[in-house]
């Protein structure tokens, strides 16, 4: 992966102080259909687009580790078909993580080909990763610098442009491809299918992994908002029970504090802003957070009694 366009440290710092409260009132703005996988292909922006599944496909952890929240296709005939509408433009966000498969694979297809992004092993002893391609009214195809590699979570943003902006693809945070053409969209079905190409041929190009947290809008998104969904999605922050666990973070000393009251904690992890599980330990009263780097992170502490749990937001500002 490039590392040309990564995000500021001191930007990330007040995107966590700030952009929840600049974005409360606008994240939503746009939405087609949201959907978080817990358990179901039901759309979670409240427009009812629900999701028809086919084949069988489970659902397992997602990158939060939590289980049953993350949608998992078997790459032979499991795919999802969302009756998203008729748009002249469109936006989507998605989380994925991409199983070793040696064929092209579609994420995405809407309007038979009019707005699609797929994957395409490229993989070497030294690389083992999927090259990305995007096309745009079934015939100007373009592919990503960067890639996706097997096993791990990514976040991918693909959007058509507007009347006013051309397309743009984000990948993991980084600004991957920004195309000078302007596009109107011109579907020839208003279905999006997940998972596969959405006309019946030889090969129907099927996708082998996990995806989580699909997004739908009708419009392009800010470059604020990419990262927003990207580095600090509401939709991973599940239940709170602040009550029965109390945290100081102990700036000085480079560590986190924890206050137990009353909750048997099973154990305690910390995963970074790129969705990567960093720490996992017994609980301990105090955790020391001097081999982390600088960054964002999330604290994330479960009881074993009810299943309720915490997730701590925080930010390491030095080594």
């Amino acid at each position: 992966m490039k590392k040309g366009n990564h995000i500021p440290f001191i930007l990330l710092f007040l995107m966590i102080l700030f952009v929840p409260v600049m974005l409360s009132q606008d994240i939503n703005a746009g939405l087609i259909g949201y959907y978080p996988f817990k358990g179901n292909v039901d759309d979670h922006s409240g427009n009812g687009h629900h999701g028809i599944a086919y084949g069988n496909p489970v659902y397992e952890y997602d990158r939060w580790d939590y289980p049953n929240s993350s949608l998992v296709l078997n790459g032979q005939d499991d795919y999802v078909v969302f009756p998203v509408g008729d748009y002249k433009y469109l936006a989507i966000s998605v989380w994925l993580k991409p199983f070793l498969k040696n064929d092209s694979a579609y994420i995405f297809d809407y309007g038979e080909g009019t707005f699609s992004s797929r994957i395409d092993a490229k993989t070497t002893a030294t690389n083992p990763a999927y090259t990305v391609f995007h096309t745009l009214n079934n015939n100007y195809v373009f592919p990503n610098a960067s890639m996706m590699y097997y096993t791990e979570w990514h976040h991918l943003y693909l959007d058509s442009g507007s009347e006013t902006e051309a397309p743009k693809v984000y990948i993991d945070g980084y600004l991957d491809k920004n195309i000078s053409k302007k596009f109107i969209l011109k579907a020839l079905s208003t279905f999006l299918y997940l998972g596969r190409k959405s006309v019946n041929v030889a090969s129907c190009h099927y996708y082998y992994g996990e995806i989580d947290d699909l997004r739908i809008y009708n419009r392009p998104l800010s470059v604020l908002e990419i990262n927003y969904l990207y580095a600090l999605d509401p939709a991973s922050l599940h239940k709170q029970d602040e009550n029965k666990i109390n945290i100081f973070h102990d700036y000085a000393r480079n560590r986190i504090l924890v206050e137990n009251n009353g909750c048997s904690i099973e154990n305690v992890q910390i995963i970074d802003a790129f969705g990567k599980l960093v720490y996992r330990d017994e609980f301990q009263p105090v955790i020391l957070l001097s081999n982390l780097p600088k960054g964002i992170y999330f604290l994330k502490m479960t009881c074993k009694s009810d299943n309720a749990g915490i997730i701590y937001k925080f930010v390491k500002m030095s080594e």
